[in-house]
């Protein structure tokens, strides 16, 4: 949807690189991005499971895995900053 509109593309792109140049155990890899036929796309690393948000319609977490996930965020967001 945002393809068309040049500035939300530019911005997709530089998250993207600037993603890419990261290279950490919690932050998904990017391997490649461009275009195709006019649209957007990202090569990224092949993560199986479920995400967070499936997790949680399951039941409550309980602290130690709250707390387990919570580091392993903070530990992305560290090295993204």
């Amino acid at each position: 949807s945002f393809a068309p509109d040049q500035e939300r593309l530019r911005r997709f792109t530089l998250e993207a690189q600037s993603t890419g140049a990261l290279n950490h155990p919690h932050i998904l890899a990017i391997y490649d991005l461009g275009t195709h036929e006019g649209l957007p796309y990202l090569v990224t690393e092949l993560l199986e499971g479920e995400s967070l948000r499936e997790r949680l319609k399951r039941g409550k977490l309980g602290v130690p895995k709250s707390i387990d996930y919570a580091r392993q965020i903070a530990d992305g967001l560290g090295a993204a900053n």
